[in-house]
């Protein structure tokens, strides 16, 4: 999907393809069969306060911290992590 595509024009030949973060991984994990080919629909990673806990990417290099808040990686086990900037003030 292109920018402008998003913004339902139609694309350009010049236009850079995005694929979403969900496309990405689907295809780094060797199932590019499994990605729909249909417009995509925009989703808002986003909600009120509290929606996404932030944490403090210290706390996975602190044994202790490891150990009680995520009971040494058990904690993160089938899930996915998104890391990034934390704009909550």
């Amino acid at each position: 999907t292109s920018l402008r595509e998003l913004d339902d024009f139609p694309p350009a030949p010049y236009d850079e393809r995005y694929e979403s973060l969900t496309a990405r991984a689907l295809r780094q994990l060797g199932h590019p069969e499994l990605i729909p080919n249909s417009k995509p629909k925009l989703f808002r990673f986003a909600g009120p306060a509290g929606t996404f806990p932030a944490r403090s990417i210290y706390e996975i290099f602190v044994p202790k911290l490891w150990t009680a808040n995520y009971q040494d990686g058990e904690f993160f086990r089938d899930k996915i992590v998104m890391i990034g900037a934390d704009n909550s003030g």
